[in-house]
């Protein structure tokens, strides 16, 4: 669904430019959430949120390429990140225009029935969406999804926790929340499993290197965790444990892919449908927009016994930024360099026409003297 979309001719060429142009990903953001996030890494998320409302509510491809082009030029346009989303609930709104045959100056007159519509389509028969890590992904895909299963690495590392009364399974083996805001369960997925995000990262005791476990960083992730250990007073023999079990876990969910994993179910499969509600005081594009914004909740369960419905894994910014090649390419993007570069596209050819330019001057110059 959503994978096969990304690997289209059109989606790819503004990826390419997404990562390598500040103009598309240097952005206001003004959410607090959100901050941990390299800029790329937040522009690349919206642009999947983007997607993923394209593939519910649009479909037909035969759009696709002048979809592209509006985002592209939102991305250069506008600097803030709130402007951009409010940007792409209008280009939305005009590309569902032209796919029910509702012509621009119809919107206002037909508003209720568009709504009613992207009500039907995206939210009543939409999703709820979760982000996993790549062994949970792995372990439950085509399967129902019950209470989580723990390595006993991870079992014995809360066992050892839990008598500092530190429980970093607490509310893990309790409940299973899904998002219907993809960009949330995307950020879900890239700090799962969450236990171990809470242990290094999400606690009280933490106040500098925030993006430790986000980025990977094993070393930074080992300093924080070194950090709420002495506060919780934890012996030596214990921390030395601790420790060990950490760096035994890691590689588990911590590798070269680090992709973005998720899962969806229909909500109807969870009997969690709200009503529609009209939208007389607002004109056509504001009222989608709220409308994209006031379904967004969550769902909050100790096991679903139904199956999921589809999954699929996305790359993050963070696998493109660490898997470039020589020749400058990951994973079939090409990465452009805009300065001066002898191995890019123009680079050989440029070097030639300067060498020729550069002898001609030269040639020049000595035909003077000699005349002189």
């Amino acid at each position: 669904m959503l994978d096969n979309l990304i690997k289209t001719k059109e989606v790819q060429s503004l990826l390419m430019q997404i990562f390598n142009n500040p103009k598309y990903y240097d952005k206001t953001i003004e959410e607090v959430l959100e901050s941990q996030f390299v800029l790329q890494e937040r522009i690349l998320l919206l642009f999947y949120d983007t997607l993923f409302k394209y593939q519910m509510l649009i479909t037909d491809h035969k759009y696709l390429k002048e979809f592209m082009l509006s985002f592209e030029t939102l991305l250069k346009r506008l600097d803030n990140v709130d402007d951009i989303n409010y940007g792409v609930s209008k280009i939305i709104g005009k590309t569902i225009l032209k796919k029910l045959g509702i012509t621009p100056e119809e919107k206002e007159e037909k508003k209720e029935f568009v709504l009613k519509y992207v009500y039907e389509v995206y939210i009543k028969n939409g999703f709820y969406i979760k982000g996993l890590s790549r062994v949970d992904y792995y372990n439950i895909r085509g399967k129902s999804l019950n209470k989580n299963i723990f390595l006993p690495e991870v079992q014995e590392l809360n066992e050892i926790l839990s008598r500092y009364d530190f429980n970093i399974l607490e509310s893990q083996n309790n409940n299973i929340t899904f998002n219907t805001d993809i960009i949330k369960a995307c950020m879900e997925s890239i700090n799962s499993p969450i236990y171990l995000y809470d242990l290094v990262v999400n606690n009280s005791f933490i106040s500098k290197n925030k993006d430790a476990y986000y980025l990977k960083d094993l070393q930074l992730c080992l300093d924080n965790l070194s950090i709420v250990l002495k506060e919780l007073n934890v012996n030596d023999k214990d921390k030395k444990r601790i420790i060990k079990l950490f760096k035994k876990i890691w590689p588990f969910y911590n590798t070269e892919s680090n992709n973005i994993y998720l899962i969806f179910i229909k909500r109807s499969k969870l009997n969690s449908i709200i009503e529609y509600k009209e939208n007389f005081d607002f004109d056509f594009d504001e009222a989608l927009y709220n409308l994209f914004n006031t379904y967004n909740d969550f769902y909050v369960t100790d096991n679903i016994n139904e199956k999921i419905d589809f999954s699929c894994e996305l790359p993050s910014y963070y696998q493109y930024k660490i898997r470039k090649n020589k020749k400058n390419k990951v994973k079939g993007i090409e990465f452009i360099d805009d300065g001066f570069n002898f191995n890019n596209k123009y680079g050989k050819a440029t070097l030639f026409i300067l060498i020729g330019s550069l002898l001609i001057i030269i040639g020049v110059v000595f035909t003077i003297i000699f005349n002189l």
